[in-house]
Formats: C-alpha cells, sequence, structure tokens
C-alpha cells in the first residue's frame, strides 16, 4: 500500500507556514476538533474539546470555544460556547427556575464552572476559583424544593455544591483527593453518595451535611468515573469503583443505603477512568489500562457482568482472541452493552456488541485505526458518540434506528449514573457502522502529520538549499542554512557546547552529512508518486562523484572531517576518515549513478594502511596524496566500515583481493581487547557483510568471532543501563558519580549523528542490531532498560537539543515497538516526534537545535526525516519497505 498525498500538501501546507500565525480553524461539522465529553439533550449534542489537538496545524489556542452543539441527525454544527480549555470533562445543559437553559463547563486551568445561556450564547455567571485540578468528568444535580438545582461538582479539593441560579457554593464539603468522582444522587431521600480516596460518604444534600461515612482499605484511589446509584426491583444499592496499582489492582464495591458492603471485588484488570454500568441487575466495567500499564498474557481480556446483589459473576464475555489496550467504558442500551476499546496508534480499535442476558460476543465492528479519549462514550438517538484525541474528532457509530432517547447526564441519568439507556420496544438495532466520517481533508492532516515536515524540509532544500556560491553552481546542499533568509550565512554560528570547528562543512557542504536526507527522498519519491525528489538527490550524487570525487586520489572528500568548500570549489580538510556506517543503499546509489568512481573510493581504503607487513591502520588518510599514514590509529570500529564496504565492491566484482584484504583486518581484530564500543561495532559489521553482502562467500568463522564481539557489552561491563550509567560515556579522567548519568542527556550534540555511536540511545539500536542478527535477549534487554530509564528523565531545559538526539530516540521506540509490538514504545515514538516536531520545525527547515534559528546537516537532520517517514508508515499502516540502517555504528 502507498499513500498519495499531493492533494493534501497543496492544502495543509498553507496551514502552518512559517509567515503564517496560527488560528483556531473551523468546520461547518459538529463533529471537527472536538473529542472529549457529551451529553445529548432534545436530539443536540454538547461536546467538549480537548485542550490541544493532535492534527497539525490545529493550534486549539485559549480563545477556541471549548463547547459545540450539533444536531445528532445531520452533524451539522449549530453552535460554539467560549469556555477556556475543558480538558476531558462533559458540559452540562439544565433549565433555571426561570425555564432558561444553561450550559455549564468546567475551565480547568481557572480552577472555576462557568454558565453560557444555551441561546444567547452570553455569560450568566462564573463560580469562585476555588475548583482546581482537571480530573474531572462531569457535573450532577440535586433539585431542591423551590426548583432550583444543587450543581455538584467534585475535584482535589472535595465536593462542591453550586446554586443553579448563581454559581455561588452553597456548601462545600472539604476533602483532598486525586480527581473528581461524581458523586450520585437519592432525589427522594435527599441524599448524595460521594468517594473520595479511602472514603465512601453519604450527605444530605440540603446542607451538605455527613450523615454516614465509611473508610475504604486499598485500593482507595479515586480519579475520575461514576458513583452509581441503584433503586429497582433488585435493591437499594450504591456501586462504587476504586483504583490502585497499574494492573491487577482495582476493586468494584457495592454498598447499602447506610454505607454496609455488601460484596467485593479485588484484584481486576481495570483502568485508570474506567466507569461502571448497571442495568437489568447486571453491574459491569472494562478491562485494561492504558496509562503506562503492561499486562502479560491475556487473562485480563474479558468482560464480566456481576450480580448486583451478590457481587457473583453471571456471566463473562471472553475477549482473549482480539488485540487490544483497553475498554474504559461499557455503555448499555436496548439489551446489549457496548464495549469500545481506547487504543495508542497504531493499534485498531474496535466496539464489541454483547448481550447483555448471556455476555455471547454478537458482533464486532473495526474501525481500522486508532481511537482514543480520556472522556466516555456515550449513546444517543441511535447512535454510540464517542471522541477521538488522534483525529481531534468525533466518531459516530450507527447502531439502531427508530431511537430518540438522550444522554442527558455525562453517565446517562444525571442522578443515578448507570451508564445506561433504558429499553424501548419500538427501537430496532442495525449492523454498526461508523458514518459520518467524510472529513477527508481534515483527517489526512492528523495522517500525514509527520510526513508533512519531511517533505517541507526536502522542498526547501532542494529550492533554496543548493550549492548557489562561488564559481560554480551545484545540486549539493549547504551544510548550514539561515532560517529566516533560507540562505547559507556569511558567518558560521557560534559552536554548540561540544561540538568542534571540524565537526562543520562551511561554507560548502557533506555528502556524508545529508546521506540520510538523499535516502529519505528516494522514499519521498517513492511514497508520493513523484519522481522530483529522486531525482534532485540523483542530480547531487551525479555531481560528487564526477567532480568532487576527481580532487585527489579517488578517496571521497566527505566523512567527519573533509567537505566541499563552495567558495574555494574545492575539497577543505582532506582528510578521509568515515563519520559513520555507510548502509548497501546508499552504496548501491552510488554504484547505479557512478560505479567508476565507486570503486575506486572503496579500493583507495587501502590507504588508511601503513606501509609495510604489519597490517594496521589509522581512521584519517589523505585524499590529496598516496601517501599513507606514518602512525597507527587502529579503531577496531573504522575497520568495521572497510570490510563491510570492500564486501559490497566483492558482490559487484569477484575481486578475490577483497576477500582477502578482509581476512587480513580480521585477523589483525582478534587479538584486540573486546570490551570496548568500538570492537562492538566491528562486530556488527562482519556479521552484516557475511548476511547481506557475500552470500555464497561467506566465511564462518567471521560470524564466530562477530558474535564473540558483542557479548562483552552485556556480560562482563559494569553499566547500569536502568540506572542512567553507561560507563563508556564517562566524561575522561572523572569517577561516575553515584547519582550521575551517563550517556543519556547529558550527551546531547555528541549523541545527534557528529560522533556515531555516542549517545545510549544509539548503543541501544546498535544493540537491536546485535539481536535481530543473532537473537541475543540480552541485548534486548539492554536497550530496554535505556528506554525505561529515558522515561524517568526530563529533556534539559537549559541545553539545545538536536534533530539527531530527538531521531535516535524515536528510532528506537519504533525499533523495540517492531520487536515487542508493546504500543507504549510506539506512544513515546509519537510523542518525542510531536515535541521534535514543534521544537525544531519552523520555516519549512529543521533548526540545527532547540532555539537557533540556523538548519545545519551536522546535527542529525537526515535521521531524523528518516525516522519521522518510518512514524509516518506506521501510523498509517503502510507496509511501505523502509530499511532500518543502523549506521550508528
Amino acid at each position: 500500500m502507498r499513500i498519495l498525498i499531493s492533494t493534501f500538501l497543496y492544502l495543509g501546507m498553507s496551514l502552518f507556514g512559517a509567515d503564517k500565525k496560527p488560528v483556531n480553524l473551523i468546520s461547518s461539522s459538529g463533529l471537527d476538533y472536538y473529542c472529549q465529553g457529551g451529553v445529548v439533550v432534545d436530539g443536540v449534542a454538547y461536546f467538549t474539546a480537548g485542550d490541544r489537538s493532535r492534527r497539525l496545524g490545529v493550534p486549539h489556542k485559549k480563545d477556541f470555544p471549548a463547547v459545540v452543539a450539533f444536531d445528532t441527525k445531520t452533524f451539522k454544527k449549530l453552535r460554539t460556547y467560549n469556555f477556556e480549555h475543558t480538558y476531558d470533562s462533559s458540559p452540562l445543559v439544565f433549565q433555571k427556575k426561570d425555564g432558561s437553559w444553561l450550559i455549564i463547563a468546567h475551565e480547568h486551568l481557572n480552577s472555576r464552572t462557568v454558565a453560557i445561556n444555551r441561546d444567547t450564547g452570553k455569560v450568566e455567571w462564573i463560580s469562585e476559583s476555588n475548583q482546581p485540578g482537571r480530573l474531572f468528568f462531569g457535573y450532577s444535580y440535586f433539585v431542591r424544593d423551590d426548583g432550583s438545582k444543587l450543581i455538584l461538582m467534585a475535584c482535589s479539593n472535595g465536593l462542591h455544591a453550586m446554586s443553579s441560579e448563581t454559581g455561588k457554593d452553597l456548601w462545600w464539603l472539604k476533602r483532598k483527593s486525586n480527581g473528581g468522582v461524581t458523586p450520585c444522587v437519592d432525589q427522594e431521600n435527599g441524599w448524595i453518595y460521594y468517594q473520595c480516596p479511602g472514603e465512601l460518604l453519604k450527605i444530605r444534600a440540603a446542607d451538605g451535611k455527613v450523615i454516614e461515612s465509611t473508610a475504604i482499605k486499598k485500593p482507595f484511589k479515586c480519579i475520575s468515573w461514576n458513583t452509581v446509584l441503584i433503586n429497582d426491583s433488585y435493591g437499594y444499592y450504591i456501586a462504587t469503583y476504586w483504583y490502585g496499582r497499574k494492573e491487577w489492582d482495582s476493586a468494584i464495591r457495592v454498598f447499602d443505603k447506610d454505607l454496609k458492603l455488601v460484596w467485593e471485588r479485588t484484584g481486576l484488570p481495570i483502568g485508570t477512568k474506567a466507569t461502571l454500568t448497571y442495568a437489568d441487575g447486571k453491574l459491569v466495567s472494562g478491562s485494561g489500562n492504558q496509562w503506562n500499564a503492561e499486562y502479560q498474557g491475556n487473562a485480563w481480556k474479558y468482560i464480566a457482568a456481576y450480580a448486583i446483589g451478590s457481587g457473583e459473576v453471571l456471566w463473562k464475555c471472553d475477549l482473549s482472541e482480539h488485540q487490544y489496550v483497553c475498554i474504559l467504558n461499557v455503555p448499555y442500551f436496548n439489551g446489549f452493552f457496548y464495549a469500545q476499546t481506547q487504543e495508542p496508534q497504531p493499534v485498531s480499535s474496535k466496539v464489541f456488541r454483547i448481550n447483555a442476558e448471556n455476555g455471547n460476543l454478537e458482533e464486532m465492528l473495526d474501525y481500522n485505526r486508532s481511537i482514543t479519549s480520556c472522556a466516555t462514550g456515550i449513546i444517543a438517538h441511535g447512535k454510540l458518540l464517542s471522541g477521538d484525541l488522534h483525529e481531534d474528532r468525533i466518531v459516530v457509530t450507527s447502531i439502531a434506528k427508530d431511537s430518540n432517547q438522550n444522554w442527558i447526564g455525562p453517565f446517562g441519568d444525571p442522578q443515578t449514573h448507570q451508564m445506561a439507556v433504558p429499553l424501548r420496544d419500538s427501537v430496532q438495532l442495525v449492523k454498526m457502522k461508523e458514518i459520518a466520517r467524510d472529513s477527508q481533508f481534515e483527517s489526512s492532516i492528523d495522517n500525514n502529520r509527520y510526513l508533512t515536515p519531511v517533505i517541507g524540509c526536502l522542498d526547501t532544500l532542494m529550492t533554496k538549499g543548493t550549492d548557489q556560491y562561488g564559481s560554480e553552481h551545484s545540486p549539493m546542499f549547504s551544510s548550514i542554512i539561515e532560517m529566516k533568509k533560507q540562505r547559507m550565512p556569511k558567518k558560521a554560528p557560534p559552536l554548540l557546547s561540544g561540538q568542534r570547528k571540524a565537526d562543520r562543512a562551511f561554507p560548502g557542504g557533506n555528502l556524508q552529512q545529508d546521506m540520510f536526507t538523499l535516502l529519505a527522498m528516494y522514499h519521498i519519491s517513492n511514497l508520493t508518486n513523484n519522481p522530483r525528489y529522486s531525482k534532485a538527490a540523483d542530480a547531487y550524487l551525479e555531481f560528487f562523484l564526477r567532480r568532487c570525487a576527481s580532487f585527489g586520489n579517488g578517496l571521497f572528500p566527505y566523512g567527519e572531517h573533509a567537505y566541499w568548500d563552495f567558495q574555494k570549489e574545492t575539497c577543505t580538510y582532506p582528510t578521509h576518515e568515515d563519520l559513520a556506517f555507510v548502509p548497501r543503499e546508499f552504496l548501491d546509489r552510488l554504484w547505479a549513478i557512478n560505479p567508476k568512481a565507486t570503486e575506486k573510493h572503496i579500493r583507495q581504503l587501502e590507504k588508511h594502511f601503513l606501509e609495510g607487513d604489519q597490517w594496521t591502520w589509522n581512521r584519517h588518510a589523505s585524499i590529496n596524496s598516496n601517501k599513507r599514514p606514518t602512525q597507527p590509529a587502529p579503531f577496531p570500529r573504522h575497520a568495521g566500515f572497510y570490510i563491510y564496504q570492500w564486501s559490497f565492491l566483492h558482490s559487484k566484482t569477484s575481486d578475490p583481493h577483497l576477500l582477502a584484504l578482509i581476512q587480513k583486518t580480521v585477523k589483525a581484530n582478534r587479538t584486540r581487547d573486546r570490551n570496548n564500543l568500538s570492537i562492538f561495532s566491528l562486530g556488527l559489521s562482519l556479521l552484516r557483510a557475511n548476511k547481506e553482502l557475500l552470500g555464497k562467500d561467506a566465511v564462518g568463522s567471521w560470524n564466530a568471532f562477530g558474535r564473540d564481539c558483542l557479548m562483552p557489552l552485556v556480560r562482563t561491563t559494569k553499566d547500569q543501563p536502568s540506572q542512567g550509567r553507561i560507563l563508556a560515556f564517562v566524561p575522561a579522567r572523572e569517577s561516575p558519580k553515584p547519582t550521575g548519568t551517563y550517556g543519556f542527556w547529558d550527551k546531547v550534540y555528541e549523541s545527534s549523528g557528529g560522533y556515531g555511536f555516542v549517545g545510549s540511545e544509539k548503543l541501544s539500536l546498535m544493540c537491536l542490531l546485535a539481536h535481530r542478527l543473532t537473537g541475543s535477549k540480552e541485548h534486548l534487554q539492554y536497550a530496554q532498560a535505556v528506554w525505561e530509564t529515558y522515561q524517568r528523565l526530563s529533556p534539559p531545559e537549559d541545553k539545545p537539543i538536536t534533530p539527531g538526539k530527538y531521531g535516535g530516540l524515536i528510532a528506537l521506540s519504533l525499533d523495540l515497538y517492531d520487536l515487542t509490538k508493546n504500543p507504549k514504545y510506539f506512544l513515546h515514538a509519537k510523542r518525542t516526534a510531536d515535541r521534535a516536531i514543534a521544537e525544531l520545525y519552523s520555516n519549512s527547515l529543521f533548526r540545527a537545535a532547540t532555539g537557533k534559528d540556523y538548519y545545519e546537516a551536522a546535527n542529525g537532520v537526515g535521521p531524523l526525516l528518516i525516522e519521522l517517514i518510518r512514524l509516518h508508515l506506521v501510523l498509517n499502516r503502510n507496509d511501505y519497505p523502509l530499511p532500518r540502517y543502523y549506521s550508528d555504528t
């Protein structure tokens, strides 16, 4: 599958161009840009917006109207209401004593409730700013004798009872809480049942006096869900939910009217913001947890119905054959429970229709994309309405016809909170089907959010970033470009901390620094069916191989030191040293364009080796003369680079001399100390050469030696990756500090790609390559430990962060996701990419580092582009074969 996106690019780029100030986008559809909690009153749906949109170019600024009203038949927007950020809470729509209708919502950043007239849009009242916290889902109310209402709002400082007429607190029960569980109301008896951490209370509605309270043992956390009142033929009960640790530590507890425990179920696999549903004598909740939980196996995948009077399991719907992360809400409608999965991308969301009588799974709808919201899905007018943060819109699923039932409270009935729509004989169920998803333009913006900056950057490099300097212009890219003027500056910007002048290619360009950018161009041409990117990349390589490669002895003027000077039209610093591993795909491109120059360069790698019988080498070699080094600097890492490139040339020429060179180089390394990263890199290159290039000429003993080079890292070093301590990255002449971290955020510029394998994320990628080549679980575990450590650490506020650093973290997360299918890795990759784009992408280029106003290829832009493409492919379930290059070895 390949995705055509030219129309999207034409439409979408204008939304976030450099000269455009972000604006709040609008749509005639009420479904777009609203994705959180909702209610339906008289056929009109009222939904809230998320504080931030995950659609690129949709800012949701502070003045974005946080509540929308739309028709549930046509989905046409009727009106928006100017509430400020409401997080994931639901609005409430009710009548005042005088018959006028109000909409209220909680502005969490302002710690207050605001009431707006439904028909005029004018603010009627604002509560005191004494309602802190964002973990509040919705209101309930008690109708007073005079016809006014007590509006009940639970938050982190207790339960507020506000006047529906003025918004003023009539009473306030002060308690400390993690969030706000919406209390249920017994209107007839004048009682309110309220949960807070470790306590369940029965309160007199008239004055807030506590009538009864009972202590709750662990688990006893309260976040944001519903307390449920049952008062029917099955009895009078208060159903409560409590949360503990992330896995297998939730509880359902049912009490009588005097708060005596009737029954409890503990050790349940229920999520952080799950809700309870009651219908026909059965109490139901979901399973799984989206918030950093790691359930093993499938035992947790079920929906159970408990008898409300005894806690007996009446049935259990087994969902173990289905892939999902969590089901938080299971609303009831006309004899069926509807369990919709909440998924991080790219897990495909589903909704299960479960027979309420016997627990049979009657039907499943697969949405073929990820859907998630912190708010509950609701059922009204024959439709399941659920928010989706990924696409920033309301998902509509048709489940019945001839239904006109509303959903007037955040959990259905605004007092009992049973998450249920009563049975109606006239209603006819239909096959579940998603409808009203016709806003293709907006969806494409979200689906291509990671590809758009890649294409924008490449377009700028091709049109503004080429060599337009000196006496000879060329299609090579300038290594440094000013963001505003989009030209190579007259003077080089100040160096970043840790950056050397020799790392730069100024004033000019460095092919090896552009290697992944050029590879990205070939892939973008394939994905978009637009050849202009591959043609531009070919032109760059053709010029380099014809003009630059002929400068000296045939070694390419690129790498860690050498580059092509655009003003002098010659090589500056004519010393060859490979910056990193050169992958086969890039060598293939070079060979396809100019095999003669490519072959000469690879053969001239012998110039790194000293004269004489002792086969030793120096990572530095002269480009502008045939003189060999006189002093050794025999890094095993660089020997691996030579071995791989000789193997590539052998695959083209079958020249036995090349195999002899490899044999001699392998032999020269067999006696080296293997307890260092350079020998680890050599082992990887050797295994790759055997597997990827040599075919029938592969040498089995090289595999054994290569494996031997890999094991000391995980078996004999004293690294503590789970503690953030990679000893190879302790600065020279320093002893590791007990609380210090080494190889993580202490290595920022060095991890950008300019120093190969520096940085724990780059080392972890090497470990994952080792795992792929050998099956070693120890290397996989090492990489996972590094990833877990990054979850505990925050990026430094005082250090510029480069594209390569972010690219390495994205690569690590996506590689772990590919190997384990654990969505937490994908979610982290997405969050890292969002941060990288927000902090680095400006004026259609990527900054050299956060806070800098210039582009610099040396800082790892190319690897970031590749990983953003990879993230795009995973997000869209595109099976395009993008290689993993593992070049930071």
